[in-house]
């Protein structure tokens, strides 16, 4: 490995973008979140370390579509290359209390490393004196040198071979083997673990940088937060995957989780994608929906106009079947989703307002026109039928769920009332598809009163009848 030390005050210009493909037209889209500003590397890395990245939607420029992004990219616009794409791990997030407490040990790792720094060195000096020519193998030329400048000696040494020869010469007790060995890993664990962090710690390339056998000591035995030992056991889990001595259960359990966690995390990004993909088809079955509607709007308008001749009649005929089949595909496009119901329902009540006796007797005689029909009212919470005194007959269903009661109320009405700020929009539409289909008037309404909504009924049904009577 080569000392990056000399390009630490290089400068650098890195953008952060977000990154995802859209799931209706498959368009790639990139959008910048954060810009670092042009900055020595070393100045950098602090930075990034302290900087969150939210994760929002992307919006599709050719088709509109709003999406999640799949991963997150660093970009070095200086010199206009990636430096590195990272996947996006839904499901994988720490919330709450957990996610504090781990920044917060994230953030003591050093605090927590003094208080055990003594006992860690002892440690970890005896480790690599036991396998002492097997070891030294895995340092860096530039950390000979750093230890033998910490260590007062002078070396003219012009290749990593008589540096090793020197020391195997030179350094012969455990006391001075130790010496050695804490003075040659001074960057290595103070620079490339503690300053660079933890989180996002490759443990694979560290084992190819810093030799298997000096990570393998850190990853068992560096001082952490205890916040931080599912960080440990996943680290483990990359790194321990082979050799004798390693083939303990524990370590083998720890080694499948990982893998498990990993095929999670991807299995995670795979149904966020698909989940995209049905809200995109969702969506367009909507949009065709509510066109579906307003053409069958737009032709019973010409009907009151016109003489109906067999081809519309075709045509009202296949729409109703469009309608119909478009709303059995939303069904079976969203089975696990809950019904979205704009407010909480109430119960309907029929108590009196402070009208004057004068309007109550027109009210009363306006309900006439309501004599004798049968009114289903979806939406707002009540009994299944009513026992008040009205001159047409009412029927209730909440509207949360479409059960066999639902269709015995559109079945057995003769006219159709929707309470909207009850009813989510797919039992709206169900409704209304119901009532094109068997050519029942259905109303929008809002309100709790039902004396009020029955009155603002037929007021509509009257209105209807004085347009056919022009007609």
């Amino acid at each position: 490995m080569a000392d990056i030390r000399p390009f630490m005050d290089h400068p650098l210009h890195v953008t952060v973008w977000l990154k995802g493909a859209c799931p209706r037209c498959h368009r790639i889209e990139k959008v910048q979140i954060f810009d670092y500003g042009v900055l020595p590397f070393r100045e950098l890395d602090r930075k990034m370390e302290d900087q969150m990245h939210p994760i929002r939607p992307l919006q599709c420029s050719k088709c509109g579509y709003s999406f999640q992004p799949e991963s997150l990219l660093y970009y070095e616009e200086l010199q206009k290359q990636v430096i590195t794409e990272a996947k996006i791990a839904y499901g994988s997030e720490f919330l709450g209390e957990e996610a504090l407490a781990r920044e917060e040990g994230h953030w003591r790792r050093k605090e927590v490393f003094q208080e055990r720094e003594n006992e860690f060195w002892e440690e970890y000096g005896a480790y690599a004196s036991t396998r002492w020519k097997e070891i030294l193998q895995e340092l860096n030329e530039f950390e000979f040198r750093d230890a033998y400048a910490a260590l007062g000696l002078e070396a003219s040494f012009k290749s990593v071979a008589q540096y090793r020869k020197d020391v195997l010469s030179r350094f012969d007790s455990l006391a001075e083997r130790m010496r050695f060995w804490r003075a040659a890993n001074h960057y290595f664990i103070y620079e490339h673990l503690l300053e660079g962090g933890f989180f996002g710690l490759d443990v694979e390339r560290t084992a190819k940088d810093f030799g298997r056998l000096r990570t393998r000591f850190v990853v068992f035995h560096l001082p952490m937060d205890e916040s931080l030992e599912l960080v440990r056991a996943e680290w483990i889990g990359h790194f321990v995957k082979k050799g004798k001595e390693e083939q303990h259960f524990l370590l083998r359990q720890i080694s499948v989780l990982t893998d498990e966690l990993s095929r999670l995390k991807q299995k995670n990004l795979s149904l966020v994608r698909r989940i995209e993909a049905m809200k995109a088809d969702v969506a367009e079955l909507e949009k065709k929906l509510a066109a579906s509607y307003q053409t069958i709007e737009q032709m019973k308008q010409e009907r009151r106009e016109a003489p109906r001749n067999p081809d519309d009649v075709r045509k009202i005929r296949e729409l109703k079947q469009w309608v119909s089949e478009l709303i059995e595909e939303i069904k079976r496009l969203r089975p696990q989703q809950e019904e979205e119901v704009v407010e909480q329902a109430e119960h309907l009540v029929e108590e009196w307002t402070d009208d004057s006796p004068s309007q109550r007797e027109e009210e009363e005689a306006l309900l006439n026109v309501l004599k004798g029909k049968v009114v289903g009212i979806i939406g707002g919470d009540r009994k299944a039928e009513t026992t008040s005194s009205y001159p047409c007959h009412v029927l209730f269903h909440h509207g949360r769920t479409r059960n066999p009661d639902f269709e015995r109320v559109l079945k057995d009405s003769d006219i159709l009332v929707v309470l909207t700020q009850f009813v989510s929009h797919i039992t709206m539409w169900e409704t209304k598809a119901y009532a094109f289909e068997h050519e029942k008037p259905i109303y929008f309404l809002k309100g709790l009163n039902l004396r009020k909504l029955l009155t603002e009924v037929a007021k509509l049904e009257q209105q209807e009848k004085n347009l056919l009577r022009q007609e």
